[in-house]
């Protein structure tokens, strides 16, 4: 990971406060979730079938790198393919997870990205991200 994506998780971070609701990308199935918690390293939320579901700050770093490193821009977007089972993960599902304990989090981490201006998100089918 680099500097400048550690910079710009670091400059929105503040911004991620406790009983912020945010919506999960697929539009056609995006449930929500909340933040519920949150420190120098980790947010903590709950959906409405769960509680205290930690994902990493380096699970965000991590996700933003992907996306640049790739050069995953507006007219170059990439699928999601998020899945509980690494084998049928797609690659950005895969970094995010390998900064999150192996723990699927891609869903949780776009939304707070968009909505801090970082990414835009085509919530249609095969949900595809894109870093601004």
């Amino acid at each position: 990971m680099c500097k400048t994506c550690e910079d710009t998780i670091n400059k929105i971070w503040q911004n991620i406060a406790q009983g912020q609701t945010y919506r999960m990308p697929d539009l056609n199935r995006g449930a929500t979730f909340r933040v519920i918690d949150v420190n120098k390293e980790w947010i903590k939320i709950s959906t409405q079938t769960a509680q205290n579901i930690l994902k990493l700050k380096n699970a965000f770093i991590s996700t933003i790198h992907y996306l640049k490193e790739n050069k995953h821009y507006k007219y170059n977007s990439c699928e999601i393919r998020s899945s509980n089972d690494r084998n049928l993960s797609g690659p950005l599902c895969q970094t995010s997870r390998d900064n999150n304990y192996n723990v699927c989090c891609i869903n949780y981490i776009l939304p707070i990205l968009f909505c801090n201006n970082i990414v835009g998100i085509d919530g249609n089918r095969l949900n595809k991200p894109w870093l601004f």
